[in-house]
């Protein structure tokens, strides 16, 4: 299968899932405007149109308009640290919801029905992409490198109020602590799992 009718077939699984999505170069939008996708997901024609184009990538817009979709954007490769922020095993997040792997780091997806916004962990390294938002999906290559699935779409998790004010208050800990102590090596993180 040639990369674009790889990336063709991952856009229409992607719409079949309930997401809305657009095409993107480097991570910039390959459109003058988005905005309308972010009330309303693409046709399969349009998908089409845009995937014939060999220079675009997938890229999903986050929010209600992709059954509540959020990805949690992890700009490091331990993952140690997304296990603290999740309490939980690497392994056992790769079972019970949508996670891949970008040049950088890792995206974890949920879909989150009451809405939450966009948000900076700068000492982390971490982002929210929510309602608005717009994250490089694979089978995507970017001048960075290549983002890959290590679980299905179709296996992602809802996480109730409780639960995403737990992992908001986990990862404003670990962005204060590393603000805190000026840290930089992530092999302090281990007291925090």
């Amino acid at each position: 299968m040639t990369e674009q009718n790889e990336l063709l077939e991952a856009a229409l699984e992607y719409l079949m899932f309930g997401f809305s999505l657009i095409p993107s170069r480097n991570k910039v939008p390959a459109l003058s405007s988005w905005k309308e996708y972010q009330s309303r997901r693409p046709t399969i024609e349009e998908i089409k149109k845009w995937f014939s184009d060999p220079k675009n990538q997938i890229s999903l817009v986050c929010g209600r308009v992709s059954r509540g979709l959020i990805a949690l954007n992890f700009h490091n490769k331990d993952k140690r640290f997304v296990e603290a922020v999740f309490h939980t095993s690497f392994d056992d997040l790769l079972r019970t919801t949508w996670v891949a792997e970008t040049p950088y780091g890792y995206y974890i997806y949920f879909l989150y029905q009451e809405g939450t916004r966009n948000m900076q962990f700068k000492n982390i390294r971490t982002y929210i992409a929510s309602e608005g938002g717009l994250v490089v999906s694979p089978p995507s290559i970017t001048e960075e490198g290549r983002y890959v699935n290590l679980s299905k779409p179709i296996d992602i998790m809802s996480v109730e109020a409780v639960a995403m004010e737990k992992l908001l208050d986990s990862l404003k800990l670990l962005d204060n602590y590393f603000k805190t102590f000026n840290a930089t090596d992530y092999s302090s993180i281990e007291q925090f799992i």
